[in-house]
């Protein structure tokens, strides 16, 4: 899907078909998730615009499915709403860059055995979190890299504003250790 509008849908599913692309588009008012992916591996979320009120998710990424969701903005517009900005569960993965997300009661969210990381970007800027309860939440056998800083890459550059919390990690459920490098 390219160059689209899409107002007032229940949510966009992809379901255990990989290679996709949702590029350009404008979704807004979506009753459920903006984009929902479940299984299948080598999905694209590339330059889109995702604005919702509702308590649902922008963009959720989960039964091991592995999707890039890069240079978008997921953004909630009622602010007394809860969910996810970009939400990796139950084994999702891939990666979160150069995202601009905002408003969510979690910017990005990695459980349940989710291990999403942020790229090498040569830009100034990776994802910025802004105006949300936490900017990232981990918790439940999920080690994402969002915050590496060794040499040549850009991992710090992920960037957090006005969050009441700006990075969450626990390991409230044992034996289910998380971890964020």
């Amino acid at each position: 899907i390219k160059y689209t509008t899409i107002n007032y849908c229940n949510e966009i599913d992809v379901i255990n078909t990989s290679n996709d692309t949702i590029q350009y588009c404008n979704i807004d008012s979506s009753s459920m998730h903006g984009i929902y992916f479940s299984g299948g591996t080598g999905s694209l979320v590339l330059n889109d615009t995702i604005k919702n009120s509702n308590t649902a998710h922008g963009i959720y990424i989960t039964n091991s499915a592995n999707v890039t969701c890069k240079s978008n903005v997921v953004k909630k517009t009622n602010l007394n709403n809860r969910g996810v900005g970009i939400f990796f569960g139950g084994g999702g993965t891939g990666v979160a860059a150069k995202n601009d997300v905002r408003g969510f009661d979690w910017g990005i969210g990695a459980i349940w055995g989710a291990s999403p990381y942020a790229t090498n970007v040569t830009e100034s800027w990776n994802n910025r979190v802004t105006n949300c309860n936490t900017g990232i939440m981990v918790y439940n056998d999920s080690y994402p890299v969002f915050g590496s800083n060794s040499a040549g890459d850009v991992y710090s550059d992920n960037s957090f504003y006005n969050n009441t919390l700006n990075v969450y990690v626990t390991n409230n459920y044992p034996p289910y250790n998380s971890g964020l490098s």
